[in-house]
């Protein structure tokens, strides 16, 4: 598989807008080659459709360093089609602050003025009637450019090659390594490992046409049915497409009546074959044994998902909420629970917490006797006061460099 980046697509339309420019009214196409970027005037150009349009600014855009986002369109009412089209900088405008939700991304936009105006002429062409060439903001070096947002697209052929992949047992970042390493590098494969795993969700969520979801629903019917204490719930998105779903039995609530006082939620699990998210709610019963209070099956880790599963599993448990909660180090879990399980004390697992030290803390975990410290203080110390002792002791007073 070769390169899918825009810039090899774009070449193909700036040859056929030069072609076009020959045959037509406008001025001709400058010689992008020797002409530099920043400085050449698109107004005069021609293309053939929107999306024509929209590949040559941000062919454009990929040279110069910046990225693209649509933005408004006019239109002829008597003949109800479109007659203008504008394309800007992606900085463009700012973002309103609405003061909702517990995280906020970072807004990024500067008000930059850049953009581009198409006009639908009379012969069927789109030409460029303006161009504001001036940013307010530093463009990102050509070197970079591929990591802009317009820049980046998965392909039909990429996510089919992707899955084909996964079912083989191969992971989707092995995959991914394959693809840059094939390519010639992370320029040339045109999308980052986060925009590969967003597609592969996204194609997953629209494979998933109602055949399974409409028999397991009927599964869940028959076992509430047939058993008194079932209990299940789904959700559905604008599409009508399932996209979670919790289930738990009589004994499930039985179980959590008598050991809910701590309960264990993983989303480490992906293994069915819509890649959706398992999340088992698992707790310890007298014989320090497991026991399952409940499970559900989100399409991703975004707050509002966690927040619709704590919600259906406490309402499933006649609202009682656990004493302790042990999860891994999610922030989008952390804000589901503080919303759901206020009165709750969340607590991250050990087995998580040593295997992010090997991230943040490399240095210390090879001095030596470091290990057995590190592994004694998150064992053995009950506290937080006592752990932040202790630790302070063995860093700082006994010569630990971090």
């Amino acid at each position: 598989m070769g390169p899918s980046h825009s810039s090899v697509i774009s070449k193909s339309i700036w040859q056929d807008v030069a072609e076009t420019e020959h045959t037509s009214d406008p001025v001709g196409v400058v010689d992008t080659e020797d002409a530099n970027p920043t400085d050449q005037d698109l107004v005069g150009m021609s293309v053939c459709s929107v999306d024509e349009a929209y590949d040559m600014y941000n062919d454009y855009a990929f040279r110069v360093g910046f990225s693209v986002r649509r933005g408004k369109q006019r239109y002829n009412f008597a003949r109800k089609t479109m007659k203008t089209k504008m394309f800007h900088c992606s900085k463009d405008g700012f973002k309103r602050s609405t003061g909702k939700g517990c995280y906020s991304k970072i807004d990024g936009r500067t008000g930059c003025g850049a953009y581009v105006q198409f006009d639908l002429h009379e012969n069927g062409m789109w030409i460029v009637s303006k161009h504001e060439k001036l940013h307010n903001h530093e463009l990102v070096p050509p070197s970079k450019s591929y990591l802009l947002r317009s820049h980046r697209m998965v392909s039909r052929n990429h996510i089919s090659y992707l899955t084909n992949l996964k079912s083989s047992g191969v992971s989707v970042a092995d995959g991914v390594r394959f693809l840059k390493t094939q390519s010639g590098g992370s320029p040339l494969v045109g999308f980052t490992s986060r925009d590969t795993y967003n597609s592969l969700c996204t194609d997953a969520l629209n494979r998933l046409d109602g055949t399974d979801s409409n028999t397991l629903i009927e599964i869940f019917k028959r076992g509430q049915s047939s058993e008194r204490d079932f209990y299940f719930d789904f959700e559905v998105d604008l599409e009508s497409r399932l996209c979670s779903f919790f289930w738990r039995d009589g004994r499930m609530r039985r179980d959590y009546d008598l050991f809910g006082d701590l309960l264990v939620h993983d989303t480490t699990y992906r293994t069915n074959k819509y890649d959706m998210i398992c999340g088992p709610f698992v707790g310890m019963n007298h014989h320090c044994m497991n026991v399952m209070f409940g499970c559900g099956f989100l399409m991703n880790e975004k707050i509002e998902s966690f927040v619709w599963l704590f919600k259906t599993f406490l309402r499933s448990m006649d609202y009682k909420s656990p004493q302790s909660i042990m999860t891994d180090q999610c922030a989008a879990m952390a804000a589901a629970i503080v919303q759901v399980f206020p009165s709750s004390r969340h607590r991250l697992c050990i087995w998580h917490i040593g295997e992010n030290s090997k991230k943040h803390i490399k240095g210390l975990r090879n001095q030596k006797d470091f290990l057995d410290i590190f592994n004694c203080l998150l064992k053995y110390t009950d506290t937080e006061a006592e752990f932040e002792f202790y630790w302070t002791r063995y860093v700082y007073d006994d010569g630990y460099n971090i």
